[in-house]
């Protein structure tokens, strides 16, 4: 019995508290809907405060708080969220940023290596071109070498044969003195019509006896006659400041022109050894002043490179390339 009266309390308990949460959201919606009602149900509201009536407002209170309390969250996480975007965009422009910086330095980098290579490769050439041409310059300084030892050689071999000749030239004074008969009885006389070798015409024409040179050329001596070296009885001539028996030559036929086994011809030499005075004779005897030797230089070339400014000087005043 009592059971059932107490259930049937509490549910008429219920019923009233569910009325009355249902009449009071009733009204808070419609004086949040309508905000109207709400300043008129304000004005003409009972000023005598029952208890629904505080809890109203306390719900309306608290409703408001907590809206605001959203509303404030709303913000913040909006805030938030910009705030994030913005970080993020930040972050994504410094990215790019260190990828375009990047970028950059790997081009410099390149451009760095690229003229890395260019100097390396200009530095290969420059001493490969440094080494060809110290190889050259010892190549030439090797063949003027040569050609020194061979000059000095060839000296030798004349201050010899001079120094033979004018020994056999006083013994054969010294002969003639003790028979006391004059040298001119005794110079044997060569047989009309036998030719002198050019060996023995080409030492004749360097030690300079005029007489015999002449006397030769009648009996037929070979005016272009070479020594084993190629030299002409010309060049030893001129070689030797005989300038007579240089012009004896010149006048039955000898070559002014012609050239040694080296290519080089009268001219050359007397440029080479500085004898500004027979170059000259011999330009004015018809030489070639532009003839080249076997190397491709020139009168002017070997004077040049002798140090004989008078020598180029000369040969300039007549042309010379």
């Amino acid at each position: 019995m009592w059971f059932e009266f107490l259930l049937e309390g509490l549910k008429k308990f219920a019923g009233e508290i569910i009325g009355t949460l249902l009449r009071t959201l009733l009204l808070i919606f419609v004086l949040w809907a309508f905000p109207g009602l709400r300043s008129l149900f304000t004005k003409y509201k009972s000023p005598k405060k029952n208890d629904n009536d505080t809890n109203i407002e306390q719900v309306l209170k608290d409703l408001e708080e907590q809206r605001k309390k959203e509303a404030s969250k709303r913000a913040e996480l909006e805030l938030e969220l910009e705030k994030k975007r913005h970080e993020e965009a930040l972050k994504a422009q410094q990215e790019e940023e260190a990828k375009r910086r990047a970028e950059i330095e790997r081009q410099l980098e390149a451009e760095r290596q690229e003229r890395e290579r260019i100097l390396a490769e200009a530095k290969l050439r420059e001493e490969a071109r440094k080494a060809e041409e110290a190889k050259r310059n010892a190549e030439i300084q090797r063949q003027l070498e040569e050609q020194h030892k061979e000059q000095e050689r060839i000296r030798a071999e004349i201050q010899r044969k001079e120094k033979l000749a004018q020994e056999e030239a006083r013994k054969l004074e010294e002969s003639l003195r003790k028979s006391e008969v004059k040298p001119e009885t005794k110079r044997p006389a060569m047989k009309k019509g036998s030719a002198m070798s050019d060996k023995d015409f080409v030492n004749l024409c360097g030690r300079g006896d005029a007489v015999k040179v002449k006397e030769a050329i009648s009996n037929g001596a070979n005016v272009n006659a070479k020594d084993k070296n190629g030299w002409t009885a010309l060049m030893w001539a001129a070689e030797n400041d005989h300038t007579e028996t240089a012009e004896m030559l010149i006048n039955h036929g000898a070559d002014v022109n012609a050239k040694n086994n080296d290519g080089m011809t009268a001219l050359i030499w007397a440029a080479d050894t500085g004898d500004t005075e027979t170059a000259e004779w011999l330009i004015n005897h018809g030489a070639d002043i532009n003839a080249k030797d076997n190397d491709r230089n020139t009168a002017l070339s070997w004077a040049t490179r002798a140090v004989h400014p008078q020598t180029a000087n000369l040969l300039r005043r007549y042309g010379a390339k």
